[in-house]
C-alpha cells in the first residue's frame, strides 16, 4: 500500500472499527486505532500522522527514539501537518 492510498485505507479501518464498537456495544471514542510502525521508514510515519493516525506502536525504544527523530525532521523540512477533517 503505497502513502496515495493511505487516507482512503484509513477511512475504511475507521468504519470497520466503528462497526465493530456497536456491534460490541462499545463507544467507538474508547478504542485507540495504534499504526504499527515496526520495518517503516519515517516517511511512511509521517505520512500516516497526515493522514490522522495519531497513536503509534514500535517493538523497540532505539527504534522508536530514531524514528520520533526522523519523523521530527522531515516535518520541520516539509511543514506542520494538515489537520484531519473533523468528522460529524
Amino acid at each position: 500500500m503505497g502513502p496515495q492510498n493511505l487516507p482512503e485505507r484509513l477511512a475504511e479501518v475507521r468504519e470497520r472499527m466503528e462497526k465493530a464498537a456497536l456491534g460490541a456495544g462499545r463507544r467507538v471514542d474508547c478504542i485507540t486505532l495504534l499504526g504499527i510502525s515496526k520495518g517503516q521508514p519515517a516517511a511512511a510515519l509521517l505520512a500516516a500522522a497526515r493522514a490522522g493516525v495519531r497513536n503509534f506502536g514500535e517493538s523497540y525504544l532505539q527504534e522508536a527514539l530514531e524514528k520520533i527523530a526522523a519523523v521530527a525532521q522531515l516535518q520541520s523540512q516539509e511543514g506542520p501537518p494538515a489537520r484531519p477533517a473533523s468528522r460529524s
